[in-house]
């Protein structure tokens, strides 16, 4: 099973990242940990020049092909044989970055990629894979972005950083992601995904036995 964290900078993906690992592997699942760009030698030396830490920008249309060639890298060497070993991946964003960052915001014409996004996109079945949105006030996103000295966007308006929370609303409910209010307890946010992710791994009358140590 694939599981897959989205959301504006800010929300907490990385540390709920982490928060899902610790879940499935107490309940004895191996757990590969991805992000994009990066995960693959090619992916993190793909990933300075996405995230704009260069000393020249690259265009929109050059960091598309650049988490094009990431994504294809990483599905290829680590998602696709961690999922045949039956394994759970956890990512620290995927496809609906590229969606949100470079074709909404960039803004980039999607519909050149689209091909490629296709092919990407079938390397999965939509029964392994499972996306969340996590998403909270802006006044928070802006509060965080500041006191993250790593936070790529630190920088950009409140504008900016209003459309990107836009998109990925807009994005969830075209896509029906589940969306995960961020300013929630690590708990919460944990037992809303595990609560979807399991039934698809479990017959419902295990789920819970498995998960009734968690958050106690």
């Amino acid at each position: 099973m694939l599981v897959v964290l989205e959301g504006c900078n800010g929300v907490g993906k990385t540390t709920m990242c982490r928060v899902l690992g610790g879940r499935f592997k107490s309940l004895g699942h191996e757990v590969t940990h991805v992000r994009e760009p990066g995960t693959t030698d090619v992916g993190e030396a793909i990933r300075p020049f996405v995230r704009e830490k260069t000393a020249e920008p690259l265009s929109n249309f050059s960091k598309v092909l650049m988490c094009l060639a990431s994504r294809a890298e990483c599905i290829s060497q680590v998602i696709g044989p961690a999922l045949n070993r039956k394994e759970i991946v956890i990512a620290d964003r995927f496809a609906p970055s590229t969606i949100v960052y470079q074709y909404c915001l960039g803004p980039v014409n999607s519909e050149m990629f689209a091909p490629i996004d296709r092919l990407l996109d079938s390397c999965i079945a939509p029964q392994e894979s499972k996306t969340f949105v996590l998403d909270a006030p802006i006044e928070i996103l802006i509060e965080r972005s500041k006191q993250d000295s790593e936070n790529v966007y630190r920088n950009q308006s409140a504008d900016y950083i209003q459309d990107c929370r836009k998109h990925y609303l807009s994005l969830a409910e075209e896509k029906n992601y589940t969306v995960i209010d961020a300013t929630k307890s690590l708990c919460e946010q944990s037992k809303k995904i595990m609560d979807e992710v399991l039934p698809s791994i479990y017959k419902p009358c295990d789920i819970e036995e498995l998960t009734r140590h968690f958050c106690s």
